[in-house]
């Protein structure tokens, strides 16, 4: 139906992938955290991700989540994001980015001493 959806099997080239594709499909039925997913993110690509997997309680807000292995869900994300016009797709990133930008070493870091301290 869509031409221009390839899947990648394997990734060789992050910065060709990243250049060539704005669409990034992590979507599975529970995942812990998907570096990939954030990679992608960071880097300028719109991910579609599964509702209620880790990713999406920390995106609690990101408008692409869909129901897992919902063709029709599916379907809908997609016209959504190509209706979306650049410049609201580079708003929604920012912010998205903007607000998991607490996920960093030194944060993490202090937070793991914390529970440490509290729970042992």
């Amino acid at each position: 139906k869509y031409s221009n959806i390839n899947f990648y099997g394997k990734l060789k080239d992050y910065n060709k992938f990243y250049l060539n594709n704005y669409i990034y499909y992590d979507c599975s039925l529970y995942n812990s955290f998907s570096y990939f997913m954030y990679l992608s993110l960071i880097n300028g690509v719109v991910p579609i991700i599964s509702k209620n997997t880790s990713s999406s309680e920390y995106l609690s807000d990101y408008p692409f989540s869909i129901e897992y292995a919902n063709i029709e869900s599916f379907n809908n994300i997609f016209n959504q994001i190509n209706n979306t016009s650049v410049s609201e797709l580079r708003s929604i990133l920012f912010k998205t980015v903007e607000d998991i930008s607490w996920i960093n070493n030194s944060n993490c870091k202090n937070l793991y001493k914390e529970f440490i301290t509290n729970h042992l």
